[in-house]
């Protein structure tokens, strides 16, 4: 009997596990952010609303947004998302993974969101149904993230893969789906630097801001502590902007490469950091090529290295079969279009899931066009991947024929030189066996005695 109640009962217990983890460090936060802002400021003490700010981070957490007088926010903090779903993972990594765990851990954690969904002094912008799809969607994600790699249905999907397709298309998808993740891993890459590169530059601009708003050196902190839990927001805005996309503070302002309007912008210390347009043409062409530049590079290593389709041309040693030939030039085109697909829509996913709210009006759509920021970001790293492969065939093509010419000179120089060296060695034999004169000996001899005498 205890058998078949325990994973019921560790379905149950997980989950709570998570959310406790997840949520106790969020509220001592806020308590003492609250706590903080509250001495430096010279206003009441808010303590009180530590406890409801922890529930609405949670499911802000979750994309659920919620509405505080003036205050609309529904933009995703995606850091507090993904360290939530490395925290169901890592806790279901210690507890039982099969059906029944999820079924009782998935409504269990809805069941936590939706109370969380009830507080009363902040709204919350969505249903209770909202609610349990999202907390549903990022719940399923941490659990099938830890149970997937494991399970015998991960497993029968790989027999039946390896019985139905062919070894090389295996390997083209493996490639093109590996490919996809380190190129969309390096754009993330150069968001990073850029926004890196907009507090240097930048930073001056939000320093004044705070002291218009007359803040204090700890709630000056505190306030960068919490903005970092927007970080990957930021991060996707900046590639967007740096790929020739740009981004959008609602109807307030509009940056891109090639301008920046402001018309009445928050009094927002965040804002500070964004950048003034690029003045220089040649640097905004360099910028927009970075896609390009990177499809082409991460492309052609992968069609050159050994990890990937090692291309090397016609060994003039062995006979040619041109249907292999062919084939293994063919099977990167459809590893290079896997790539590209999964770098638009992932994209796309992102760039969606970034964006949100700040207010109802001029600030209800905040972050980037999903479709125009989508195009910059996918095309031209589909072009360079293109460049990549017309270029490993130009290269396969020089490298076979400069291995065909130095095959064909080889027989030729072993002939060259074969006689030459006969010749030398005969002379050589002559030199060694030199002329013996004959000598005769003129020295008289004794007649030999007869027996007579």
């Amino acid at each position: 009997m205890m058998k078949r109640i325990t994973p019921w009962l560790k379905g149950i217990v997980a989950p709570l596990i998570a959310m406790l983890i997840f949520a106790v460090p969020i509220g001592v936060f806020m308590a003492l952010a609250l706590l903080v802002f509250a001495m430096e400021e010279g206003g009441e003490t808010m303590s009180s609303l530590a406890l409801p700010l922890t529930r609405v981070i949670v499911l802000l957490s979750q994309g659920v947004g919620m509405h505080a007088g003036a205050i609309v926010l529904s933009i995703t903090p995606l850091l507090l998302t993904c360290l939530m779903i490395l925290l169901i993972r890592a806790v279901y990594s210690r507890f039982s993974t099969d059906l029944p765990a999820y079924i009782v851990g998935v409504i269990v954690w809805m069941l936590l969101c939706i109370w969380c969904g009830q507080e009363q002094q902040i709204k919350i912008l969505d249903s209770n149904m909202m609610i349990a799809c999202k907390s549903a969607i990022v719940f399923t994600l941490g659990f099938a993230w830890r149970a997937l790699p494991d399970s015998e249905i991960a497993h029968r999907a790989i027999e039946y893969c390896r019985d139905h397709i062919s070894a090389p298309v295996r390997s083209s998808i493996r490639v093109g789906i590996r490919l996809a993740i380190r190129t969309l891993a390096v754009m993330l890459t150069c968001g990073l630097l850029t926004l890196i590169s907009w507090i240097c530059l930048d930073h001056a601009n939000m320093r004044a801001m705070f002291e218009a708003l007359q803040m204090n050196l700890g709630s000056q902190i505190l306030m960068c502590v919490i903005a970092l839990a927007w970080l990957p927001n930021l991060c996707l805005w900046a590639m967007s902007w740096l790929f020739s996309g740009g981004f959008h503070i609602g109807e307030a302002a509009t940056y891109s490469l090639w301008s920046k309007q402001i018309h009445e912008l928050p009094q927002l210390p965040i804002f500070g950091l964004f950048p003034n347009p690029v003045d220089n043409a040649n640097i905004r062409l360099c910028l927009m090529a970075i896609p390009i530049i990177i499809g082409f590079v991460l492309g052609l290593l992968t069609l050159l290295l050994h990890r990937g389709f090692h291309l090397r041309g016609i060994d003039p040693q062995q006979p040619v079969d041109w249907r292999n030939m062919l084939l293994s030039f063919a099977y990167p085109v459809g590893s290079f279009c896997i790539t590209a697909a999964l770098i638009s829509l992932l994209s796309s996913l992102l760039y969606w899931i970034s964006d949100g709210a700040l207010g109802t009006g001029r600030l209800a759509h905040v972050g980037v066009d999903v479709m125009q920021s989508s195009n910059v970001t996918a095309r031209p790293c589909a072009i360079g991947l293109g460049l990549a492969w017309i270029c490993a065939i130009v290269i396969a093509a020089v490298r076979s024929l400069i291995r065909m010419i130095l095959a064909n000179r080889k027989p030729l120089e072993t002939s060259s030189t074969e006689e030459p060296a006969d010749s030398e060695d005969d002379e050589h034999e002559h030199k060694e066996t030199p002329h013996t004169p004959r000598v005769v000996n003129s020295t008289p001899r004794e007649k030999e005695m007869q027996g007579d005498d």
